[in-house]
């Protein structure tokens, strides 16, 4: 089964909120898109027992992981 990836990015004014390719919004705040986007790995995760991820790029373009749901 393959894993989901929920992806926190910077853009011009905040940060932006993919799963896979679709946006799934903006956020002024990096921790209000942090926030939104765990919940939202929390929940597929449990809906549809697939293994999800979050994820964040910085504007270095370095990425980390900062939650896992397996």
């Amino acid at each position: 089964m393959d894993a989901e990836f929920f992806v926190v990015m910077p853009s011009m004014t905040g940060w932006e909120l993919y799963h896979g390719m679709e946006g799934r919004g903006w956020f002024a705040r990096w921790d209000d898109a942090l926030e939104a986007a765990d919940v939202m790995a929390e929940a597929r995760h449990e809906v549809t027992g697939v293994p999800t991820t979050v994820i964040v790029e910085m504007k270095d373009r370095d990425a980390a992981i900062v939650s896992v749901y397996a």
